[in-house]
């Protein structure tokens, strides 16, 4: 795994090499760094209390957990070569991928663990004109394990 790090304009790659940690089905590009995978998932329950003091726990079966993908663009130096192009890049993946339009989730893995998403929202960080740099999330509700 490659080690990364700022400076202004640029961000240098120590050593290293692969593809990752993180991966993401159609998201792949040099300057979209995938930063995190955080998830959880829950257990429907439902809870009871008896007029005789006792309390009941019914299970329903695992829930639908909530993701997201977090990360950040490299946009690089503001002189037109690229910025734009890498968010719009961005943008047409959440446009193709998002629930409301393929009606169905994509796959995401994070190291031996893989699920499906169902990608609900896209969230831009405000740019960081310092170290050109734009942070996103992609927020979505997991429903399954990805198949393997």
């Amino acid at each position: 795994m490659s080690t990364f790090f700022p400076a202004r304009g640029t961000i240098y790659r120590v050593g290293g090499s692969g593809t990752g940690l993180y991966r993401v089905q159609g998201l792949a590009h040099p300057n979209i760094l995938l930063t995190g995978v955080p998830s959880g998932g829950q257990d429907l329950i439902f809870r009871n209390h008896t007029l005789n003091g006792k309390r009941i726990i019914y299970s329903l079966g695992p829930g639908f957990g909530e993701s997201a993908i977090t990360g950040e663009l490299l946009l690089g130096p503001n002189n037109g070569c690229g910025s734009s192009n890498l968010l719009s890049t961005l943008v047409s993946w959440w446009e193709r991928n998002r629930v409301s339009t393929k009606r169905g989730p994509v796959s995401v893995s994070a190291g031996n663990r893989a699920f499906k998403l169902y990608v609900t929202s896209l969230v831009l960080a405000q740019p960081d004109p310092e170290l050109n740099i734009q942070g996103f999330a992609l927020q979505g509700t997991t429903a399954e394990p990805a198949s393997t």
